[in-house]
Protein backbone atom coordinates (compact mmCIF):
# COMPACT_ATOMS: atom_id res chain seq x y z
CA UNK A 1 0.00 0.00 0.00
CA UNK A 2 1.86 3.33 -1.26
CA UNK A 3 1.40 6.18 1.69
CA UNK A 4 0.66 9.65 0.31
CA UNK A 5 2.76 12.52 1.43
CA UNK A 6 1.20 15.55 2.76
CA UNK A 7 1.78 18.48 0.11
CA UNK A 8 3.45 21.40 1.54
CA UNK A 9 2.10 24.72 2.38
CA UNK A 10 2.47 27.05 -0.69
CA UNK A 11 4.60 30.07 0.88
CA UNK A 12 2.46 33.03 2.29
CA UNK A 13 3.32 36.18 -0.14
CA UNK A 14 0.32 38.25 1.36
CA UNK A 15 2.49 40.61 2.34
CA UNK A 16 4.42 40.77 -0.66
CA UNK A 17 5.54 43.71 -2.72
CA UNK A 18 5.72 41.43 -5.96
CA UNK A 19 6.91 37.88 -6.90
CA UNK A 20 9.43 36.31 -4.69
CA UNK A 21 13.23 35.68 -5.85
CA UNK A 22 12.05 32.60 -6.23
CA UNK A 23 10.31 33.30 -9.45
CA UNK A 24 13.21 35.20 -10.78
CA UNK A 25 15.90 32.66 -9.97
CA UNK A 26 14.68 30.26 -13.18
CA UNK A 27 14.15 32.97 -15.09
CA UNK A 28 17.70 34.80 -14.20
CA UNK A 29 19.15 31.33 -15.31
CA UNK A 30 17.69 30.82 -18.43
CA UNK A 31 19.07 34.16 -19.37
CA UNK A 32 22.69 34.00 -18.08
CA UNK A 33 22.95 30.69 -19.53
CA UNK A 34 22.21 30.77 -22.54
CA UNK A 35 24.93 34.02 -23.12
CA UNK A 36 27.05 31.73 -21.22
CA UNK A 37 26.98 28.88 -23.76
CA UNK A 38 27.23 31.28 -26.53
CA UNK A 39 30.44 32.95 -25.09
CA UNK A 40 32.05 29.00 -25.26
CA UNK A 41 30.48 28.39 -28.93
CA UNK A 42 32.60 31.49 -30.45
CA UNK A 43 35.99 30.02 -28.27
CA UNK A 44 35.72 32.66 -25.52
CA UNK A 45 39.02 31.00 -23.37
CA UNK A 46 37.41 32.67 -20.28
CA UNK A 47 34.04 33.44 -19.25
CA UNK A 48 32.70 34.92 -16.28
CA UNK A 49 29.53 36.19 -14.65
CA UNK A 50 29.08 39.09 -12.21
CA UNK A 51 26.39 39.66 -9.91
CA UNK A 52 26.26 43.30 -8.76
CA UNK A 53 22.43 44.35 -5.66
CA UNK A 54 22.41 48.13 -6.62
CA UNK A 55 19.69 50.76 -5.21
CA UNK A 56 16.71 50.08 -7.64
CA UNK A 57 18.11 46.84 -9.56
CA UNK A 58 20.36 43.94 -9.68
CA UNK A 59 22.61 43.86 -12.40
CA UNK A 60 24.21 40.97 -14.19
CA UNK A 61 27.41 40.85 -16.57
CA UNK A 62 28.73 38.21 -18.44
CA UNK A 63 31.93 38.81 -19.54
CA UNK A 64 33.97 36.92 -22.25
CA UNK A 65 37.88 36.80 -23.93
CA UNK A 66 36.40 35.26 -27.31
CA UNK A 67 36.74 37.22 -30.97
CA UNK A 68 34.71 40.03 -29.90
CA UNK A 69 31.54 41.37 -32.43
CA UNK A 70 31.85 43.30 -35.28
CA UNK A 71 29.84 47.20 -34.54
CA UNK A 72 27.70 46.64 -37.39
CA UNK A 73 26.18 43.22 -36.10
CA UNK A 74 25.50 44.92 -32.71
CA UNK A 75 22.08 46.29 -33.09
CA UNK A 76 21.12 43.06 -34.13
CA UNK A 77 21.99 40.57 -31.15
CA UNK A 78 18.83 40.44 -29.81
CA UNK A 79 16.89 39.79 -33.21
CA UNK A 80 14.94 36.77 -33.65
CA UNK A 81 16.65 34.30 -35.85
CA UNK A 82 19.22 36.47 -36.40
CA UNK A 83 23.19 35.21 -37.04
CA UNK A 84 26.80 37.15 -37.80
CA UNK A 85 27.58 35.90 -41.34
CA UNK A 86 31.05 35.14 -39.36
CA UNK A 87 29.37 32.69 -37.15
CA UNK A 88 31.15 29.21 -37.61
CA UNK A 89 28.39 27.35 -34.62
CA UNK A 90 24.92 25.69 -34.93
CA UNK A 91 22.19 27.66 -33.64
CA UNK A 92 18.61 28.99 -34.53
CA UNK A 93 19.53 32.41 -33.22
CA UNK A 94 16.73 32.74 -31.17
CA UNK A 95 18.83 32.20 -27.65
CA UNK A 96 19.22 35.82 -27.10
CA UNK A 97 15.74 37.56 -28.30
CA UNK A 98 14.12 34.71 -25.48
CA UNK A 99 16.80 36.42 -23.00
CA UNK A 100 15.34 39.98 -24.06
CA UNK A 101 12.00 38.49 -24.15
CA UNK A 102 12.68 36.85 -20.24
CA UNK A 103 14.68 40.10 -19.12
CA UNK A 104 11.79 42.78 -21.24
CA UNK A 105 8.90 40.86 -19.22
CA UNK A 106 10.60 41.65 -15.84
CA UNK A 107 10.76 45.27 -16.80
CA UNK A 108 14.61 44.94 -16.68
CA UNK A 109 16.87 46.40 -19.69
CA UNK A 110 19.38 43.99 -21.77
CA UNK A 111 22.44 44.95 -23.76
CA UNK A 112 25.93 44.14 -24.91
CA UNK A 113 29.13 45.90 -25.66
CA UNK A 114 32.63 44.13 -27.69
CA UNK A 115 35.24 44.90 -28.76
CA UNK A 116 36.73 43.12 -31.75
CA UNK A 117 40.04 41.22 -30.31
CA UNK A 118 39.42 41.91 -26.47
CA UNK A 119 35.77 39.93 -25.82
CA UNK A 120 32.18 40.72 -25.59
CA UNK A 121 30.06 42.09 -21.92
CA UNK A 122 26.41 41.43 -22.25
CA UNK A 123 24.46 43.08 -19.54
CA UNK A 124 20.87 42.78 -17.98
CA UNK A 125 19.59 44.58 -14.99
CA UNK A 126 16.35 43.28 -13.06
CA UNK A 127 14.23 45.39 -10.86
CA UNK A 128 14.48 45.24 -6.69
Amino acid sequence: MLSRRPRPSPPDRSRSQGPSNDHFHGRRQTAKSGRDRNAINVGASTVTTRVEARATDVLFTVSDTGPGIVREDLPFMFDRYWRATATHYKGTGLGLSIAKGIVDTHRGQIWVESEIGTGTQFFFTLPR
